[in-house]
C-alpha cells in the first residue's frame, strides 16, 4: 500500500485491516481502501503526499474493481453493507466469547477494534443501523 501520509495516522487501522484481509477477503479489503479514500479525500488534497497517497488508493479501488467485477459484495451495496456488517458482528462475537471464556489476551482487544472499525466503514453506505451501533 502507498505510504500514509503523517496528517492520515487516523486512518492506519483502517489500511491495516485492508492489508490483512488481501487475498483471503476482497470485499472487506476493498470497502476499508473505500472508506479510507473518502476520508483522506474529507481530510486533505492540497499536499502532494496526500494527492499522491490518494491517488495510488483509488487506482488499486479500480484495480480491485476490475478483478472483481461479478462480485456483487463489490458492485452492490445493499449486497455490501450486509456483507461488512456480518463480518463486523462475526469478529464482535468471536471477540465476546473469548472475553466470557476468562482467556484474556491481546488478541481479544485486537478483535474488538476490528469490529469496531468495520463497523465505521458501514458508514460509506450511508447512517449506520442502530441494531449495529447499540
Amino acid at each position: 500500500m502507498g505510504r500514509l501520509p503523517d496528517i492520515l495516522k487516523s486512518l492506519k487501522s483502517f489500511l491495516k485491516i485492508a492489508e490483512d484481509m488481501s487475498g483471503c477477503d476482497v470485499a472487506v479489503e476493498y470497502w476499508c481502501l473505500h472508506y479510507v479514500l473518502r476520508e483522506a479525500l474529507r481530510s486533505d488534497t492540497s499536499s502532494r503526499k496526500c494527492q499522491s497517497f490518494t491517488i495510488y488508493v483509488l487506482s488499486y479501488l479500480h484495480k480491485l474493481e476490475n478483478e472483481n467485477k461479478v462480485d456483487e459484495r463489490l458492485n452492490s451495496k445493499t449486497v455490501a453493507q450486509k456483507y461488512v456488517k456480518h463480518v463486523a458482528l462475526d469478529f464482535f462475537q468471536k471477540a465476546d466469547k473469548l472475553d466470557h471464556s476468562g482467556r484474556f489476551s491481546l488478541t481479544i482487544v485486537e478483535l474488538f477494534i476490528r469490529a469496531s472499525n468495520l463497523i465505521t466503514v458501514l458508514s460509506v453506505f450511508g447512517d449506520i443501523d442502530d441494531s449495529v451501533s447499540s
